[in-house]
């Protein structure tokens, strides 16, 4: 994998793993200010994925699914899931868990960045711009009622249910 839209989600990903990481640093706290940005990032990074790269990805591709589209949207499901909800040592955990198998899934070699580079060969430029002036989403306070609880469960289940 290489080009400068394919290192740009690569150097996002460890920098939101930076501040994952550093959000739970002091033991048994989820240091929100830090969480905050880290959710307000991955949101940014979920949105350019889904909206810029894949839907390039998947006009390139004849209109067809790229790759094994159905575990990204599942995956990427129960991150959204997960920060709706207050984060806390747990939700932590299981993000980090989901993040760690997510980031392979789309970084290694033949993996998703693969095939999108190959289909987006000569477009990835445009692409990476696009990426750069994307706007923030907006996220929402955190919602602990039984629905988002419940969605949370929903969605880990969902991506640990056998294909």
């Amino acid at each position: 994998m290489s080009g400068p839209l394919f290192r740009y989600f690569v150097r996002d990903h460890a920098r939101l793993e930076g501040l994952l990481r550093k959000s739970v640093e002091k033991p048994g706290e989820v240091d929100r200010a830090t969480f905050d940005l880290f959710r307000q990032g991955l949101l940014t990074h979920l949105a350019v994925e889904e909206k810029v790269l894949m839907k390039a990805a998947r006009a390139a591709n004849g209109g067809k699914p790229v790759g094994a589209d159905v575990r990204l949207g599942l995956e990427h499901a129960a991150i959204a899931a997960l920060l709706v909800v207050t984060p806390n040592r747990e939700r932590v955990a299981q993000l980090r868990e989901i993040l760690d198998s997510h980031h392979h899934f789309e970084e290694d070699p033949g993996g998703l960045y693969d095939q999108c580079q190959r289909l987006l060969d000569g477009k990835t430029d445009e692409l990476l711009e696009l990426a750069l002036k994307y706007p923030q989403p907006r996220a929402a306070a955190y919602r602990d009622t039984p629905a988002a609880l419940r969605h949370v469960e929903v969605s880990l289940a969902a991506l640990h249910r056998p294909a």
